[in-house]
C-alpha cells in the first residue's frame, strides 16, 4: 500500500480538489495542513525517512513538539495535488522544542513545506475555528476534513449572500438578535462568545 492510498492522505487530496473547485484557491494561492493521529502515523510509518535535513518553522510551539502535520508545499498548485500528491504535499515532523522541522515524505521534485506554515501553527486558532486575515484570506479548523471544509463553505456562502443583499438593498439591517443567535446556538449544541453577541445601536 502507498501513503496515498491511506485513508486520512485520501481525504486531505480531496479537499484540496473540492478548495480549487470552489475557487477558493487561484493558482497557486492557499494552503492546507492536517495535524496527523498517532494511530494514523503507524499506517504510514514504513514509508517514511527519518533523516532529513531540519529546518526552522518560523515560530515557536512547544506544545506541538514530536507532533507530524500533512501540508501542502510552497508554491505549488491546490489543482495538480491529484495528479502527484507527492510532488505537491509532504508530511513533516515537528522537533521535541517545536521550533524547527524536518520533512518525512512528499515534496519528491524539492520545495519546502507551504509559507503560512507559522500562521497555520498560531494562538488565535486556539480560540476560534475561523478567522479572517484582512486582505489575505480565511483560516478554519475542524475536528475532521467534512467539518472544516464544511465550516470555510458556510462562511463564504453568507458572505456571497450579504455582498448581494448589500449590492440591491445597501439600508437592509440585520434583524436577528443576540438572544436569536443565542438560541440556535443552544440547538445546534455550540457556543458562541459572548464578546459577538450585542445589541447594535
Amino acid at each position: 500500500m502507498r501513503i496515498t492510498d491511506v485513508r486520512f492522505v485520501q481525504g486531505f487530496i480531496r479537499m484540496c480538489s473540492d478548495g480549487w473547485e470552489q475557487g477558493w484557491h487561484e493558482r497557486n494561492g492557499g494552503n492546507l495542513s492536517y495535524r496527523i493521529k498517532p494511530e494514523e502515523m503507524e499506517e504510514v510509518k514504513d514509508h517514511l525517512k527519518k533523516d532529513g535535513e531540519w529546518r526552522e518553522t518560523g515560530a515557536s510551539v512547544p506544545a506541538l513538539s514530536g507532533e507530524s502535520f500533512l501540508v501542502t508545499g510552497s508554491g505549488k498548485y491546490f489543482r495538480n495535488v491529484i495528479l502527484d500528491p507527492e510532488d505537491n504535499l509532504c508530511i513533516i515532523e515537528l522537533d521535541e522544542k517545536g521550533e524547527r522541522y524536518r520533512i518525512l515524505w512528499g515534496l519528491k521534485n524539492g520545495g519546502r513545506p507551504t509559507s503560512e506554515l507559522p500562521s497555520h501553527l498560531s494562538r488565535l486558532m486556539k480560540q476560534y475555528d475561523v478567522v479572517v486575515w484582512a486582505h489575505h484570506g480565511m483560516f478554519c479548523s475542524g475536528e475532521d476534513f467534512d467539518q472544516t471544509f464544511g465550516l470555510m463553505h458556510t462562511v463564504e456562502k453568507s458572505a456571497e449572500i450579504l455582498v448581494k443583499l448589500l449590492s440591491m438593498r445597501p439600508d437592509k439591517l440585520q434583524t436577528i438578535t443576540p438572544q436569536d443567535f443565542r438560541d440556535l446556538a443552544a440547538d445546534f449544541q455550540v457556543t458562541l462568545p459572548e464578546k459577538f453577541l450585542y445589541e447594535k445601536p
